[in-house]
């Protein structure tokens, strides 16, 4: 078989892995208490949909940055949430219902209205980008939602045995994504570098830093429901935007810009995570 072959597999394999033991940590209650909060729902709306997209749209049209570039920050300030969340912010200390509650209702509204954000956005801008619904709804449902929802059918079935799986998961997910990661750096890490040069890396950061600020600005109460918001709106799919850019726009400059973009907002938003747990309250 050939090897490019089983990169996405290889891929999928890992981010299910890891959605999948952070279902194991979290019950279906988490998802119907997120429901019941409408007006978190659309803070997280507005940080996640409109100010990282709208951040995106006004830095690439400043810059003097190529085309295919623009178009792949573009891609990944409108693509769905990352998997990486809902682990990482339950890490964090966050609430469930918001780790996982909200995150996995973004995701299920992200099928219809991140086309619909692209759709308004190439009409009012130069910077065209296509980004098909129905493939999208099938990323996110085998990316996320199904193991995300089959994590927390184990451990409705399986109390006693699921946080030793979701350990288990986790620490084989996370390896494998490390090492794809690494490999990436290696293969790509010289040309990723390059598109810092004309002003890519600057919009990256601009755009990343908005999405931080503008999810800190919603998302309270409290902080960590700002920082929760905050990383969220950061930290996009990667996997679905390489796939955007792979099939719709044939220029190897827009991956590396998503890659770019995925880099930029791993370090941005832990530096912003430290800060932000630095003003939690001490727990007894």
């Amino acid at each position: 078989m050939d090897v490019k072959a089983l990169v996405p597999l290889f891929i999928q394999i890992s981010l299910t892995l890891i959605v999948g033991s952070v279902g194991m940590r979290s019950e279906w209650r988490d998802l119907r208490l997120a429901l019941g909060q409408p007006r978190r729902l659309l803070r997280g709306i507005v940080a996640v949909n409109l100010v990282v997209p709208l951040a995106a749209i006004l830095i690439v049209l400043v810059l003097p940055i190529d085309q295919p570039v623009k178009q792949g920050i573009v891609i990944m300030a409108v693509s769905p949430l990352a998997p990486l969340i809902p682990g990482r912010l339950l890490k964090a200390g966050a609430d469930a219902s918001v780790a996982v509650g909200l995150y996995f209702w973004l995701l299920v509204l992200a099928v219809a209205i991140v086309p619909l954000t692209v759709a308004l956005l190439g009409a009012v801008t130069a910077v065209d980008v296509f980004l098909p619904a129905g493939e999208i709804a099938r990323l996110v449902f085998a990316s996320v939602l199904a193991p995300l929802v089959a994590g927390m059918a184990i451990a409705a079935f399986l109390p006693r045995q699921a946080p030793m799986l979701a350990k288990i998961a986790g620490l084989l997910g996370n390896l494998m994504l490390l090492l794809f990661v690494a490999a990436i750096l290696y293969l790509a890490g010289g040309q990723i570098v390059g598109l810092a040069e004309d002003g890519t890396l600057l919009a990256c950061i601009v755009t990343v830093s908005a999405a931080l600020a503008g999810g800190h600005l919603l998302g309270g109460p409290g902080p960590l429901n700002k920082m929760a918001l905050g990383i969220a709106a950061a930290t996009r799919h990667p996997g679905i935007a390489v796939m955007i850019a792979r099939s719709a726009l044939d220029d190897r400059r827009v991956v590396l810009a998503v890659l770019l973009f995925l880099f930029v907002s791993l370090i941005l938003s832990a530096i912003y995570q430290a800060w932000a747990m630095k003003r939690v309250p001490a727990r007894d």
